[in-house]
């Protein structure tokens, strides 16, 4: 039985929600060098709001797969921005447009290893791996895993600028 529209553009947002929550909720170990990855210091005390969200394979939502994740995320989550603290804490705020029953602002724990991998304890929705290299304009997240349980690999691939 096939989903509805409706359904599947939940579907869809709970999966981006849920790899930003893989971003900033992950736990793992910290190393001291820098190898190949991002410095993290690169990323605390900046306001950071997504440029751009895709998955590949796309997400049929009812009419034919889709693969920009962006372009089907409610606006009051588009406007959202996090802030990231040297001490492992965050917070995310949503912005001048407020999705309905959210708080203004939310609190939140990060780490990450210093080759730029997320690791450890991931939302009950995704499994896999996820990593964050620096781009031209801030960083970019990309994620390779299942949701839900899903047979399908997927790739989603999140890039983040600082406003």
């Amino acid at each position: 039985m096939k989903k509805s529209l409706r359904a599947r553009l939940a579907d869809v947002t709970l999966f981006a929600v849920a790899i930003l929550a893989a971003l900033f909720f992950s736990q793992c170990r910290k190393k001291d060098d820098q190898p190949n990855g991002i410095d993290k210091s690169y990323l605390i005390n900046k306001k950071w709001s997504i440029a751009s969200a895709t998955v590949t394979p796309g997400i049929d939502i009812g009419q034919g797969p889709i693969t920009d994740l962006l372009a089907v995320m409610p606006a009051c989550f588009r406007d959202n921005f996090i802030v990231l603290k040297e001490n492992g804490t965050g917070t995310e705020d949503e912005g001048g447009d407020k999705c309905p029953d959210a708080d203004q602002t939310r609190s939140f724990n990060w780490s990450m290893t210093a080759d730029g991998a997320f690791s450890g304890e991931m939302l009950d929705n995704f499994e896999g791996h996820t990593s964050v290299v620096k781009n031209d304009q801030g960083f970019t997240l990309t994620a390779v895993g299942k949701i839900d349980g899903e047979n399908v690999i997927r790739t989603v691939v999140m890039a983040y600028k600082a406003i």
